[in-house]
């Protein structure tokens, strides 16, 4: 959905530029953007918008490329319960590190945190930047494995002299899920629940509040996240020994 936006957000742009090439190519991924989160019949437009030009510019092998267009994958809707991991201030950190230690730093980074998203039985639906998107069967696996990870950061804090602070997310809702991943309103929620909260913080939706037992939460608080209807009920799970 926002790779769409930002498509539909270029194609004036290289229009008005004179780029008919780049327009082209622009309006084949803004149609296949469209397809893949169900507007088919849009994205076909754009894609035979694309073809025109294409056809008009001489350009065979992008014409080639479009032989077989793309089709929305199946998807079913499930609930799932959602966690997002990102690291604060990682941009200041690569600066401050160099990009050798910055890439030994994230290796180490990368293997913790998938060691504890399988031993929780979570999937790991994405890697982008320096966050993971992981999906749980139920809250509690998910809290369990937020838990986890605050906690060994902090672990190898103390024992190494530094790891870095890494701020968490966890929501639970309905999506709609296909072997693409996972996609729909409450995907956004989780991202934008792990961007509100801080270092070292696991900050936890209301929904997912109400369907767990044996955790400890903290420091209420209404919030709200762009690009996503709100204000809503988040608060800090306890992790800490």
């Amino acid at each position: 959905g926002e790779a769409a936006h930002s498509f539909q957000e270029a194609v004036p742009i290289l229009i008005t530029s004179g780029l008919p090439f780049e327009v082209a190519r622009a309006r084949v991924d803004l149609g296949t953007a469209l397809i893949q989160t169900g507007s088919e019949s849009l994205g076909r437009l754009e894609i035979d918008a694309a073809k025109a030009e294409f056809e008009r510019l001489g350009a065979t092998l992008e014409l080639d490329r479009l032989s077989d267009p793309p089709t929305p994958p199946e998807r079913t809707e499930k609930m799932a319960t959602m966690l997002f991991t990102d690291i604060v201030e990682s941009t200041e950190l690569v600066r401050v590190m160099g990009d050798e230690s910055w890439a030994n730093l994230i290796a180490w980074h990368d293997r913790t945190i998938r060691t504890l998203i399988e031993e929780s039985s979570g999937v790991e639906v994405d890697r982008a930047g320096d966050g993971f998107f992981v999906s749980f069967a139920s809250p509690e696996k998910a809290l369990e494995c937020a838990r986890q990870i605050q906690r060994v950061f902090e672990r190898h804090r103390k024992q190494e002299g530094f790891s870095p602070h890494v701020r968490i997310g966890v929501h639970t809702g309905q999506v709609l899920a296909s072997d693409d991943g996972l996609v729909g309103h409450h995907v956004h929620v989780a991202s934008r629940v792990a961007s509100a909260g801080q270092g070292d913080e696991v900050l936890v939706t209301m929904e997912v509040m109400k369907q767990t037992d044996g955790f400890i939460f903290d420091g209420e608080r209404t919030i709200e996240a762009k690009g996503v209807e709100g204000p809503f009920v988040v608060a800090s799970l306890v992790w800490k020994d």
